[in-house]
């Protein structure tokens, strides 16, 4: 397998199903969140690490733009491996933009993406919806 003749046993753990429960566990015991998909409308994954405090380098597909940003993580466009691995690099070897992006990922989830923030948006959307229904049964 490559990530054994890379020497990277003691570095990388596949770890299959981890209930839900334990995920933060895992997070937070990485250095750095990575994305490399080709296509995804809105990871939940993406929310799940920022809410970890974990930093993000993830790939510019449908929604992930919506969730990383500067200084929070960095994006690279979809299928540039050279990209992903500078990226990669960059971060692993700055631990205080890790931590620093680690710590306003956390900080944007809680005002952001948090349950209350999330039904508030949805009670606006609601709301509007109402109004603009009344309006036009008015006229």
């Amino acid at each position: 397998m490559l990530f054994r003749s890379l020497g990277l046993v003691s570095r990388v753990t596949f770890a299959g199903y981890v209930p839900q429960d334990q995920l933060g566990t895992y997070y937070r015991s990485a250095d750095l969140f990575v994305l490399a998909s080709d296509f995804d409308n809105s990871p939940n994954v993406v929310l799940e690490a920022m809410s970890c405090a974990m930093p993000v380098v993830a790939t510019r597909v449908g929604g992930v733009a919506d969730y990383v940003t500067t200084p929070g993580g960095e994006l690279v466009e979809r299928g540039d491996a050279a990209a992903m691995a500078h990226a990669m690099g960059a971060w692993l070897g700055d631990e205080r933009r890790r931590r620093d992006a680690g710590a306003f990922n956390r900080d944007r989830i809680v005002r952001e993406f948090s349950w209350r923030s999330s039904a508030q948006r949805l009670l606006a959307v609601y709301e509007m919806v109402l109004s603009n229904r009344q309006r036009a049964g008015a006229a």
